[in-house]
């Protein structure tokens, strides 16, 4: 069985909209509360950046959690998996399309970086809307 999982920073940034108020949807909110639940617990040292980042949420704020949310898909693959489910609601429900998703993997200072087909050529969401030249 294959996993298909998020990268840890694209995860973060769908994250972020659970912490936005309004805006945010119940997944995203819960996308949040597993990723800072499972960070507490495990990697207590970025509680100040946790609390940081509640209080000014911003993409700014994200990057110091990455490496830690990356931590801990790689020890736990069913962590991995939920969380990367939750987000693949969201995308869906946010766009109405259906996001397929490859295992990322980038190591070091490598960038990880994909290829969205949309139907429309177009990806968008209830307040931005993101329009891809046709090939």
């Amino acid at each position: 069985m294959s996993i298909e999982l998020l990268a840890a920073g694209k995860l973060l940034d769908m994250a972020l909209g659970g912490i936005v108020g309004n805006a945010a949807t119940e997944t995203a909110k819960l996308l949040w509360r597993t990723i800072k639940n499972r960070l507490l617990q495990n990697q207590p040292v970025i509680e100040a950046e946790i609390v940081e980042l509640e209080q000014n949420p911003t993409q700014e704020k994200l990057k110091p959690l990455e490496p830690f949310l990356q931590v801990e898909m790689h020890k736990d693959k069913l962590f991995a998996q939920e969380i990367s489910n939750l987000a693949k609601e969201i995308a869906k429900a946010n766009s109405g399309d259906t996001i397929t998703t490859g295992e990322i993997k980038a190591e070091g200072n490598a960038v990880a970086a994909a290829k969205i087909d949309a139907p429309n050529s177009r990806i968008g969401g209830s307040d931005t809307n993101i329009n891809l030249p046709k090939n």
